[in-house]
């Protein structure tokens, strides 16, 4: 897992479901009930993570600007 880009710490984190930035994404109620051991709490932890991935990386996306003049070429 090292060699596909994760830390020890994010390896750390996810032993115990521990990183403070992903558990407050989740709901208080469940976040305050997850456990390490349960299926369910993993892949919500999981995929909690993998969205605020995705939203890091949007952010830092830049998509060119369309022209209103380019998009009249296209529907023609």
């Amino acid at each position: 897992m090292l060699a596909a880009g994760f830390t020890r710490t994010d390896l750390a984190h996810l032993e115990r479901l521990s990183d403070p930035a992903i558990r407050a994404a989740i709901p208080f109620e469940r976040r305050e009930a997850l456990r390490h051991n349960q299926r369910d709490d993993v892949v919500l932890y999981l995929r909690t993570w993998a969205q605020l991935l995705e939203a890091q990386w949007l952010a830092g996306v830049e998509l060119p600007e369309w022209q209103l003049a380019s998009a009249a070429t296209v529907t023609e």
